[in-house]
């Protein structure tokens, strides 16, 4: 189970191939989207491009897809718990979901972007020091999330490694003390 949480306005009509790209390799996995109701025309229109993406690969896109709708917290991180791999969106990486997916030992297969706003899930990984689904491509991306859904042994591994290393992420004071610094010199500079 490939868990997709973001909003549905972060994934990009270029990149609706990749789920049937997967799927095609995958074909027991399934994709579970998570939609806001008060946007059902977004809903509407994601769902007619996936068609359109599955088709291509002569896939029917309502079995392999299902677009549920926004889930009560305690649902959705048990959602995450027994998802097998979460799929960062392309372009507009997530933020709070990579942190949950990490909480969740939910491996995250990624490609960061030239903005930050693509590279947040990257720098989470990097923080965590498992980088193994880091994608370079594309084609990487692919080829990632294919083997996370074939080969639960690597799966297991990294799963075990962001057990491990999760307090590196969780209690990582840096940023913290940074902030506290910045404030200090601040306060001092004005009062001196």
């Amino acid at each position: 189970m490939y868990l997709c949480c973001q909003l549905l306005f972060k994934y990009l009509p270029q990149h609706d191939y990749i789920f049937a790209a997967i799927a095609k390799q995958v074909p027991q996995a399934r994709f579970i989207f998570v939609d806001r109701p008060r946007r059902n025309y977004v809903a509407a229109q994601f769902r007619s491009r996936l068609q359109t993406a599955f088709a291509k690969f002569d896939l029917d896109y309502q079995r392999y897809c299902i677009v549920m709708p926004t889930l009560p917290m305690d649902d959705y991180l048990s959602l995450s718990l027994v998802a097998d791999v979460f799929l960062d969106t392309i372009g507009f990486s997530g933020g709070c979901t990579s942190f949950d997916s990490i909480a969740c030992n939910l491996p995250i297969v990624t490609l960061p972007s030239e903005f930050m706003r693509g590279r947040h899930s990257y720098g989470i990984l990097q923080v965590l020091g498992v980088t193994d689904t880091i994608a370079q491509t594309e084609a990487d991306y692919i080829e990632i999330a294919v083997r996370l859904g074939l080969d639960p042994e690597w799966r297991k591994d990294i799963k075990a490694r962001m057990r491990l290393r999760e307090d590196d992420l969780f209690d990582d004071l840096t940023c913290v003390r940074a902030l506290e610094d910045f404030f200090k010199e601040k306060v001092n500079a004005g009062f001196s």
